[in-house]
């Protein structure tokens, strides 16, 4: 088959291109002009990148539609006005992918988790960081984003869900709305495992569900031996399981994530790689050294991703001081959680501030800006002589965070200093 993906530097559209070139399908796309660190993949994969141009549009592609594409791109209008066969991306999935879904779901850990399961048990994948691969394997590993009810395209044959924070409070208005989503979800898959640790968890109903955590009355429970800079030792025991086992991720966050994607992995009957350091996925703490100073890349984008981060980040780096480079993600988002955003920042030893990176589902307006602005007015805006700071004989910590583009910042600085 031929496809075609519009928004193909997309972190989920990506690993879609690579996965369905994997399975042998001619695969191309476009996007905008810009770099995104998903086409170095991409281009490995030999897969051609076009700008976008209504010229490109042909008759005889399938089309794949990325979730951020709006009907006025000039691509996807020719689509529509030539009334050619498309798909968005998570309809496609759920259509055309015929193998037993292992679906990631949950506010956050999305990524890493997924990324864990491919590691832990080598099956097939799409990732949200660009990471897809195709094998014979009957399973696949994909993030499950709730966001819009994305995730209802798929009939999973697990589901795993790691948290339900309140998030995308331009589509979540409280709590009963992202309960309601998940159960949702629930309902269109066979088997669901549960971080029985969360709050909200309990609300969840289903004929076939299992709990996890450090709670007595949880299907599985971990029982912690040792932790350190190094990871974690724990017991994990429950319905016939009893295994020591070994997680060389920092954070407790990353526990639970390891723990999900152990146990999905092991109600699938996967045979699973006990013994495998784990790496994160890109953009996940990716580390850089320069000199004594420690350079981070990380995608978080709501606070308590932030606070998971910075906690791993003081076990693993005790003594250093910890400056961040943080662009917040949506308005929505930023006035949402004003509140809390401020409290984790403050966290930090130093803190710049770049201009929030607005969602092509939202329209900024002066007012927001001011709004934004004037909230977080005590902490230092961001300049472009702010990275002559970065000193090489330094012990300090430099975390450039956000789903934005504040990672190009860091980019450049790569480009100019190694």
């Amino acid at each position: 088959m031929k496809y075609y993906l519009v928004g193909i530097k997309g972190t989920g559209m990506s690993s879609l291109g690579i996965y369905l070139k994997q399975a042998g399908h001619e695969v191309k796309g476009s996007d905008s002009g810009e770099y995104y660190f998903t086409v170095d993949e991409l281009n490995k994969y030999d897969i051609e990148i076009k700008e976008y141009d209504k010229n490109n549009i042909k008759n005889d592609y399938i089309y794949i539609i990325g979730l951020s594409i709006k009907k006025n791109n000039v691509e996807f209008e020719e689509i529509l006005k030539r009334d050619l066969e498309y798909y968005y991306y998570n309809d496609f999935i759920g259509e055309f992918i015929d193998k037993k879904i292992i679906a990631v779901s949950g506010t956050h850990g999305k990524t890493t988790t997924a990324h864990i399961v491919k590691e832990l048990t080598d099956i097939s994948c799409i990732i949200g960081c660009g990471d897809g691969k195709y094998n014979e394997s009957e399973f696949l590993v994909l993030e499950a984003c709730e966001y819009k009810n994305h995730y209802y395209s798929y009939s999973p044959e697990i589901l795993l869900i790691l948290n339900m924070d309140l998030d995308h409070p331009d589509f979540f208005k409280n709590k009963k709305d992202v309960i309601k989503s998940y159960q949702g979800m629930c309902d269109r898959s066979k088997v669901v495992v549960v971080n029985g640790d969360e709050k909200l968890s309990k609300y969840l109903n289903h004929h076939n569900i299992y709990y996890y955590g450090f709670r007595n009355d949880v299907d599985f429970k971990i029982k912690l031996i040792s932790e350190s800079k190094n990871g974690y030792v724990f017991l994990l025991k429950g319905n016939g399981l009893c295994r020591l086992l070994k997680c060389n991720l920092v954070g407790m966050h990353n526990l639970y994530n390891y723990v999900g994607a152990y146990l999905v992995s092991y109600l699938s009957n996967l045979k699973i790689n006990h013994y495998k350091n784990i790496s994160l996925p890109k953009r996940r703490m990716s580390s850089y050294i320069y000199g004594n100073s420690i350079l981070i890349d990380d995608y978080a984008h709501h606070p308590s991703e932030i606070k998971a981060l910075y906690k791993s980040l003081r076990i693993m780096y005790s003594k250093y001081k910890i400056t961040c480079i943080f662009q917040s993600h949506t308005y929505s988002r930023t006035i949402r959680f004003k509140k809390e955003f401020k409290n984790v920042l403050k966290l930090f030893d130093d803190v710049y501030l770049l201009d929030v990176f607005s969602s092509v589902r939202e329209i900024s307006n002066e007012q927001m800006v001011k709004k934004v602005n004037r909230y977080f007015r005590k902490f230092k805006k961001y300049d472009e002589n702010i990275l002559n700071n970065i000193q090489k004989d330094k012990n300090e910590v430099w975390v450039f965070l956000g789903a934005g583009i504040c990672n190009e910042l860091l980019e450049k600085f790569k480009k100019e200093h190694f």
